[in-house]
């Protein structure tokens, strides 16, 4: 044992403490007061060849993985019935123009809504004109002269049938009536 050395461990309350240079560090540490480069360029490269390969990787296990989806998907794709093969149009009146509708004249200018709006109206025009409710020259909604006489008959015998009203009083307001 006496061969031995044992080393004496001093405790943190007495060790030295080394100075501390203006920026921080150490004495010992580094010569000028900074480290002369902190970037290891090839370990820098390691690890965005690692990140690169691990992306392209992942890709493609992506890829294939879609790649398996998709057959499994379209072998499964059977319509539940044969109706679903079949293209049905909607039932007349259509509010926007199809073109299945034209399959006879394909370079035929479909029509949209306003173009059926303008057919209405005019069909509409016609009709009152042919009744006499409407004034072709100036577009204004007019009353055949029967029709008007018969109007201001009935006004003028019922303003003298109408019992005169005297103004009396209405609700909780306590106004008048009009």
């Amino acid at each position: 044992m006496a061969e031995q050395q044992i080393q004496r461990v001093e405790p943190p309350h007495e060790r030295q403490i080394q100075p501390t240079m203006p920026q921080g560090t150490q004495a010992y540490g580094v010569e000028r007061g900074h480290e002369g480069g902190d970037v290891h360029y090839g370990t820098l490269g390691r690890w965005v060849l690692g990140l690169v390969g691990a992306l392209v990787v992942f890709q493609v296990v992506l890829f294939g993985m879609f790649g398996v989806l998709k057959r499994i998907v379209e072998s499964q794709d059977n319509p539940p019935s044969a109706l679903f093969t079949q293209r049905k149009n909607p039932p007349e009146p259509r509010l926007l123009p199809n073109p299945a509708d034209y399959r006879e004249h394909p370079n035929r200018l479909l029509r949209g809504p306003g173009d059926a709006m303008r057919d209405e109206a005019g069909r509409e025009d016609r009709e009152l004109e042919r009744l006499g409710l409407l004034d072709r020259h100036s577009g204004d909604a007019t009353m055949p002269g029967a029709a008007e006489r018969a109007v201001i008959g009935e006004a003028s015998r019922g303003a003298a049938r109408a019992p005169s009203v005297s103004p009396a009083a209405s609700g909780s307001s306590g106004g008048t009536a009009r």
